[in-house]
Protein backbone atom coordinates (compact mmCIF):
# COMPACT_ATOMS: atom_id res chain seq x y z
CA UNK A 1 0.00 0.00 0.00
CA UNK A 2 1.41 3.35 -1.02
CA UNK A 3 1.81 6.17 1.45
CA UNK A 4 -0.76 8.96 1.18
CA UNK A 5 0.37 11.93 -0.89
CA UNK A 6 -1.07 15.33 -0.12
CA UNK A 7 1.86 17.27 -1.58
CA UNK A 8 0.92 20.81 -2.46
CA UNK A 9 -2.46 20.60 -0.72
CA UNK A 10 -3.59 23.15 1.83
CA UNK A 11 -5.59 21.68 4.70
CA UNK A 12 -7.42 23.84 7.22
CA UNK A 13 -7.70 22.04 10.55
CA UNK A 14 -10.03 23.58 13.12
CA UNK A 15 -9.57 21.74 16.42
CA UNK A 16 -9.34 22.98 20.01
CA UNK A 17 -8.07 19.76 21.58
CA UNK A 18 -4.32 20.24 21.27
CA UNK A 19 -3.43 16.54 21.45
CA UNK A 20 -5.82 15.63 18.64
CA UNK A 21 -4.74 18.67 16.65
CA UNK A 22 -1.06 17.75 16.96
CA UNK A 23 -1.64 14.12 15.96
CA UNK A 24 -3.72 15.00 12.90
CA UNK A 25 -1.49 17.92 11.91
CA UNK A 26 1.61 15.69 12.06
CA UNK A 27 -0.02 12.97 9.96
CA UNK A 28 -1.14 15.49 7.34
CA UNK A 29 2.29 17.12 7.20
CA UNK A 30 3.97 13.72 6.88
CA UNK A 31 1.73 13.14 3.84
CA UNK A 32 3.04 16.40 2.36
CA UNK A 33 0.15 18.75 3.16
CA UNK A 34 0.51 22.31 4.29
CA UNK A 35 -1.63 22.51 7.43
CA UNK A 36 -3.14 25.68 8.81
CA UNK A 37 -4.33 25.01 12.38
CA UNK A 38 -7.00 27.16 14.00
CA UNK A 39 -8.36 26.59 17.48
CA UNK A 40 -11.58 28.58 17.07
CA UNK A 41 -14.34 28.62 14.48
CA UNK A 42 -13.91 32.38 14.06
CA UNK A 43 -10.25 31.99 13.13
CA UNK A 44 -11.12 29.11 10.82
CA UNK A 45 -13.74 31.13 8.95
CA UNK A 46 -11.25 33.97 8.52
CA UNK A 47 -8.68 31.49 7.17
CA UNK A 48 -11.16 30.12 4.60
CA UNK A 49 -11.86 33.66 3.39
CA UNK A 50 -8.22 34.79 3.34
CA UNK A 51 -6.29 31.94 1.72
CA UNK A 52 -6.80 29.11 -0.72
CA UNK A 53 -7.85 25.95 1.11
CA UNK A 54 -8.14 22.53 -0.52
CA UNK A 55 -9.89 20.78 2.37
CA UNK A 56 -11.48 21.66 5.73
CA UNK A 57 -11.30 19.28 8.67
CA UNK A 58 -13.18 20.71 11.63
CA UNK A 59 -14.12 19.70 15.12
CA UNK A 60 -17.89 19.98 15.50
CA UNK A 61 -18.03 21.63 18.94
CA UNK A 62 -15.41 24.19 19.84
CA UNK A 63 -15.35 26.67 22.69
CA UNK A 64 -16.59 29.57 20.55
CA UNK A 65 -19.19 27.85 18.33
CA UNK A 66 -20.15 24.68 16.52
CA UNK A 67 -18.94 23.87 13.02
CA UNK A 68 -22.02 25.07 11.09
CA UNK A 69 -20.54 28.45 10.17
CA UNK A 70 -17.21 26.96 9.12
CA UNK A 71 -18.99 24.35 6.99
CA UNK A 72 -21.13 27.06 5.40
CA UNK A 73 -17.99 29.08 4.57
CA UNK A 74 -16.33 25.98 3.11
CA UNK A 75 -19.38 25.25 0.95
CA UNK A 76 -19.51 28.88 -0.22
CA UNK A 77 -15.86 28.62 -1.32
CA UNK A 78 -16.24 25.17 -2.90
CA UNK A 79 -14.05 23.52 -0.27
CA UNK A 80 -14.73 19.85 0.60
CA UNK A 81 -14.90 19.11 4.31
CA UNK A 82 -15.18 16.52 7.06
CA UNK A 83 -16.07 16.72 10.74
CA UNK A 84 -14.31 15.38 13.83
CA UNK A 85 -16.51 14.87 16.87
CA UNK A 86 -16.88 13.21 20.19
CA UNK A 87 -20.66 13.66 20.00
CA UNK A 88 -23.36 11.45 18.52
CA UNK A 89 -25.40 12.84 15.66
CA UNK A 90 -28.82 11.89 14.39
CA UNK A 91 -28.48 10.75 10.76
CA UNK A 92 -30.61 13.69 9.63
CA UNK A 93 -28.85 16.37 11.72
CA UNK A 94 -28.75 19.35 9.33
CA UNK A 95 -25.68 20.86 11.01
CA UNK A 96 -23.48 18.18 9.44
CA UNK A 97 -25.58 17.17 6.42
CA UNK A 98 -23.42 15.60 3.76
CA UNK A 99 -20.28 15.59 5.88
CA UNK A 100 -18.01 12.66 6.53
CA UNK A 101 -18.00 12.33 10.31
CA UNK A 102 -14.98 10.95 12.15
CA UNK A 103 -15.73 9.90 15.73
CA UNK A 104 -13.00 10.85 18.18
CA UNK A 105 -10.66 9.28 18.74
CA UNK A 106 -10.01 8.32 15.14
CA UNK A 107 -6.69 7.10 13.77
CA UNK A 108 -5.03 9.97 11.94
CA UNK A 109 -4.06 7.69 9.05
CA UNK A 110 -7.77 7.06 8.33
CA UNK A 111 -8.37 10.81 8.18
CA UNK A 112 -5.40 11.36 5.87
CA UNK A 113 -6.48 8.53 3.55
CA UNK A 114 -10.01 9.95 3.37
CA UNK A 115 -8.78 13.46 2.55
CA UNK A 116 -6.44 12.11 -0.12
CA UNK A 117 -9.30 10.13 -1.72
CA UNK A 118 -11.63 13.13 -1.66
CA UNK A 119 -9.09 15.45 -3.22
CA UNK A 120 -8.16 12.86 -5.85
CA UNK A 121 -11.85 12.43 -6.69
CA UNK A 122 -12.36 16.18 -6.95
CA UNK A 123 -9.32 16.49 -9.23
CA UNK A 124 -10.55 13.74 -11.55
CA UNK A 125 -14.00 15.36 -11.76
CA UNK A 126 -12.43 18.70 -12.77
CA UNK A 127 -10.38 17.01 -15.51
CA UNK A 128 -13.42 15.31 -17.10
Amino acid sequence: MKAPDLSGKSILLIEDNILIAMEVETALEEAGAEVHLCTTIGAGISAIRERPVDFLLTDHMLTDADSKCAIAAAIAHGVPYAVLTGYDFAPDDPSVAGAKIFAKPCPADEIVAYIEAQLAGAASQRSE
